[in-house]
C-alpha cells in the first residue's frame, strides 16, 4: 500500500516538533558533513542549496564550505506562484525574509547556467527517491525545467521510508539520493 503524502507530511511535521534544538543541531552537523565529504560535492562547481528554516536540517556549513572552496553557490528565490529561480549569493549578500519565512537575497542576481548539484530539503523520502516537502510543488516545477541536475535530499533517518512508497503524481520528480545522519543512499532510476 502506498503512503499518502498529505498524511505522512502531517505526521512528520508533528514528530519533527518533538526534536529539541540541540539534537537537531547535532543531526544537521552530521548530515552536512556527510554531504561535504561526498565525491559529488567535491566535484561540483555550481551548487544550488536551500537556506533552512529553524526546524529544518541546517545548510549553513554546506554554504560556508562551498564559498571557501570557491564554488558558485545558488539559493532558491520565489518568483511567483509555485515558481522559483536560482539566485547567486556571495559573502556580501544581504538577505530578506520572504512570505514563507525563508531567507532570500535582497538584491537578486538570477543564474541561468547549468547546476552540478542541488541540495533539497525533505520532510521525508521514500525508497524510490520521492520526497515530501511542504506541498507547494516548487522543487518539482523547478527540476522539470532543469534536466540533468544531481538532486540530493537532506532528511532525518527516522523520516527515510526505505521500505515504503509514497503515492505520487505524474509531475512529482524524485531525487537521485538522500543523505541522513547515518548514511548516503543513491537511487537507481
Amino acid at each position: 500500500m502506498k503512503l499518502l503524502k498529505k498524511e505522512v507530511r502531517e505526521q512528520v511535521l508533528y514528530l519533527r516538533r518533538t526534536i529539541d534544538r540541540d539534537e537537531m543541531k547535532e543531526l544537521s552537523t552530521s548530515i552536512q558533513l556527510r554531504l561535504i565529504e561526498s565525491e559529488f560535492f567535491k566535484k561540483a562547481n555550481v551548487v544550488f542549496v536551500y537556506i533552512n528554516t529553524p526546524k529544518e536540517i541546517s545548510t549553513k556549513e554546506i554554504i560556508k564550505t562551498g564559498k571557501i572552496q570557491h564554488k558558485e553557490i545558488l539559493v532558491p528565490t520565489i518568483t511567483g506562484k509555485g515558481m522559483m529561480k536560482p539566485c547567486v549569493i556571495s559573502k556580501d549578500t544581504k538577505f530578506e525574509t520572504n512570505r514563507f519565512g525563508i531567507l532570500e537575497p535582497g538584491q537578486k542576481t538570477f543564474y541561468e547556467g547549468d547546476i552540478d548539484l542541488a541540495v533539497v530539503p525533505a520532510l521525508a523520502v521514500d525508497k524510490r527517491g520521492y520526497r515530501i516537502g511542504y506541498g507547494g510543488g516548487y522543487y518539482d516545477r523547478f527540476f522539470a525545467q532543469k534536466k540533468g541536475v544531481l538532486k540530493i535530499a537532506l532528511c532525518l533517518e527516522q523520516f527515510f521510508f526505505q521500505d515504503n512508497e509514497f503515492a505520487v503524481r505524474g509531475y512529482d520528480i524524485g531525487v537521485d539520493g538522500v543523505i541522513t545522519e547515518k548514511r548516503l543512499v543513491l537511487f537507481t532510476k
